[in-house]
């Protein structure tokens, strides 16, 4: 009997570990999509806003990204402002009730997806060399979303 109360100890503390684990994983997945969100679309509507939040997890989706929001949004070379760590705000520095609640919901899977299932986009100013192999989905604000043809 008391090997048994052992080794339920173990389980709990082990599950409790665990669930701590995940939460600190989930809080810093959240996060990524929030500085994502930040430094992508700040000057957009909140439905630009939930759109960058819709690429980031159709391609977490994706067999040809990686699987995590923090995987996706600092992938070599995907998204510019990556490029520039010293110019990074600081999550504490945008740390705002919409956008993490945007990238909460990403999360959890809880968003529609305003976007058609697109991967990719870029804002109106620019024509990217890989336009033309991408689908067009949607035009909002000032982004152009596309998934793979």
């Amino acid at each position: 009997m008391k090997t048994l109360l052992v080794i339920t100890v173990i389980v709990m503390a082990y599950l409790l570990a665990s669930d701590e684990a995940h939460a600190g994983t989930l809080e810093a997945e959240k996060t990524c999509i929030a500085t994502a969100i930040y430094h992508e679309a700040r000057g957009e509507s909140l439905l630009g806003q939930i759109a960058v939040a819709n690429v980031i997890v159709n391609r977490m989706k994706s067999q040809w990204f990686p699987s995590t929001a923090c995987g996706v949004v600092y992938q070599r070379k995907q998204f510019s402002w990556t490029l520039f760590p010293s110019k990074l705000v600081p999550v504490a520095d945008f740390r705002n009730a919409h956008i993490m609640k945007i990238a909460e919901l990403a999360m959890l899977g809880r968003l529609i997806d305003y976007t058609s299932g697109a991967t990719h986009y870029h804002t109106t100013a620019v024509k990217p060399y890989w336009k033309h192999t991408k689908t067009y989905t949607v035009t909002i604000g000032n982004h152009i979303f596309y998934r793979w043809k």
